[in-house]
């Protein structure tokens, strides 16, 4: 017959990880938990990217928390990361919202699980993750801040500063402060 589209060999390849992770997990691996979430994330993003399919991306993207906490329940830290990494940017969260605060706990979940199974190597990428979420809550808390300033006020400092260097009248700094309230 006629060659696949490169859709329908990353369909079919798709399909087959499912199949095959599924049946590792119903013969007691539960590290497939992760992978089966990984395999439902990177394909969710395949149809988000190649073909615009934002609702198809948002079934996957839901499959692949369930995995992700499907996962924790046996205590895998990649999969507590993972989800950690979905809530941050809300992908296949109930209403499609960062929960940074969920994240964070995530991120320290997947640290503490690492531990206990002696993997050293989680901390660095943890504490970037947990660097990341502070830096966009820091973000976020400045962009309220900065929606929160009113707009009198700054009119005012503006125009002062422009009066204190000489740019323009004290009339034409009062007019400045009265146009933008």
């Amino acid at each position: 017959g006629d060659p696949l589209t490169r859709q329908e060999t990353k369909h079919l390849l798709f399909e087959r990880a499912r199949g095959l992770l599924q049946a590792s997990i119903d013969q007691g691996w539960t590290n497939g938990f992760t992978y089966l979430g990984d395999v439902y994330f990177a394909y969710g993003n395949t149809e988000l990217r190649d073909r615009g399919g934002a609702e198809n991306a948002s079934n996957l993207f839901e499959k692949a928390v369930q995995n992700y906490e499907k996962a924790i329940q046996h205590r895998h830290a990649r999969g507590a990361f993972n989800l950690g990494y979905m809530h941050t940017f809300g992908l296949g969260i109930d209403g499609g919202l960062p929960d940074l605060h969920k994240a964070e706990g995530l991120f320290n979940k997947a640290f503490q699980y690492a531990r206990m199974r002696g993997v050293n190597g989680a901390f660095v990428p943890v504490q970037l993750a947990l660097l990341g979420i502070r830096a966009m809550d820091a973000a976020l808390q400045l962009g309220d801040w900065v929606l929160d300033v009113p707009v009198e006020t700054s009119a005012e400092a503006v125009g002062d500063a422009l009066l204190e260097a000489g740019l323009i009248s004290e009339s034409t700094a009062e007019a400045l402060v009265a146009a933008a309230v």
